[in-house]
């Protein structure tokens, strides 16, 4: 019997448990936020209180005929802070509110999970809440509630399940009047999530699928959905599907360097934490890649399944290139210096610790 040559992601069996979230029920596809008003009712709530950016949550409300109990209009930044949360804490506390219906992005759905968190401490009470996405983003499919200062530009996170929504409607009709650079910016903020899912220290077998996929979906599907083309709206759908898959298994893995990087950068320059990751990714996969080998394989692996001509057996050196033309594709920044960061701020950022000075430093 000839002795086959082992495969290094299978010479141990995986062993853990994954912890699912609190969140009911995502239903997804173009126009099924129409039954949002039915999906209230399945929620045994009848009073709904709506936060919204952007125009998407006023037309969804006129359409459906909902009189809520109560409206809060937020900007489309992407981070939230101390002020929002509080305005949105006040304005809960003064309606009759059994469920928070969020319709926005990034930001606002961040913002939402603050309130919602905040709420709970003052009553001790968690009212439901619904959220459709306007952009690609990970936010609800998180237990995280992130929190930017905007005096110091530093970021602060707490996790507790239980501001998870309990339902997610995926519709990218909602998206149509958000801009290309928010809905690429989400997209690459996905693309991190979902390498850093894999490269995970304690990943598992049902995150490497759903991050897997979430990276062939995008690197699929992001170019063809902005624009105007015929297919912007199928693609968009496509992902926010990513989206979902890529935050998959957030309450079951630590995320990494490039994560807790873009974030801090991010907070600290007010600018979108995708467009950071853009930056940071390839260089912290390149810096990681000794280490990572097997992982980022299959990070190569999904990409060339996607059609980047690599063929389905990348080698995993053949992974941090690969990211970075897919960030160059969907128009990311491509140094630090694009985004303000001097090479003055490096040592700062990097906390004085040199791998890390290093990483910043080629990505100056």
């Amino acid at each position: 019997m000839t002795n086959q040559p082992s495969h290094p992601d299978f010479e141990m069996v995986p062993v853990g448990s994954y912890d699912f979230l609190q969140l009911d029920k995502v239903t997804f596809g173009p126009g099924t936020s129409k039954d949002l008003s039915d999906e209230i009712g399945r929620l045994n709530c009848s009073l709904p209180f709506f936060i919204t950016s952007g125009p998407a949550g006023t037309r969804l409300i006129d359409d459906a005929g909902f009189a809520p109990s109560g409206k809060v209009e937020l900007g489309t930044a992407p981070w939230p802070d101390a002020h929002g949360v509080a305005r949105v804490v006040d304005a809960l506390k003064a309606a009759d509110v059994d469920v928070v219906v969020t319709v926005g992005g990034e930001g606002a759905i961040a913002t939402a999970k603050g309130a919602i968190l905040a709420l709970a401490r003052d009553t001790g009470h968690f009212p439901a809440h619904v959220v459709l996405p306007t952009d690609v983003t990970g936010q609800p499919f998180s237990p995280v509630v992130s929190m930017r200062d905007t005096a110091s530009g530093s970021w602060t996170g707490t996790s507790n399940p239980f501001v998870t929504p309990s339902l997610v409607i995926l519709d990218a009709r909602l998206s149509e009047n958000t801009d290309d650079d928010t809905w690429l910016a989400g997209a690459a903020l996905s693309i991190q999530q979902a390498v850093e899912t894999v490269s995970a220290p304690n990943h598992q077998p049902a995150t490497d699928a759903t991050a897997l996929e979430a990276l062939r979906l995008l690197a699929m599907q992001a170019a063809d959905s902005v624009g105007a083309g015929a297919s912007r709206e199928a693609a968009r759908q496509q992902c926010l599907l990513a989206g979902w898959l890529a935050a998959f298994g957030m309450a079951n893995i630590t995320l990494g360097l490039s994560d807790a990087l873009s974030r801090e950068i991010g907070a600290r320059y007010n600018r979108h934490p995708g467009d950071v990751a853009a930056v940071i990714l390839p260089k912290v996969m390149a810096m990681l890649l000794p280490g990572t080998p097997s992982r980022q394989a299959r990070v190569a692996s999904a990409l060339a399944a996607a059609g980047d001509g690599r063929g389905e057996n990348a080698p995993a050196l053949e992974a941090p290139p690969a990211v970075y033309e897919l960030m160059r594709a969907l128009g990311r920044p491509d140094r630090l210096r694009d985004l303000g960061i001097t090479e003055a701020d490096l040592p700062t950022l990097a906390g004085n610790r040199p791998e890390i000075l290093s990483v910043l430093r080629e990505a100056l």
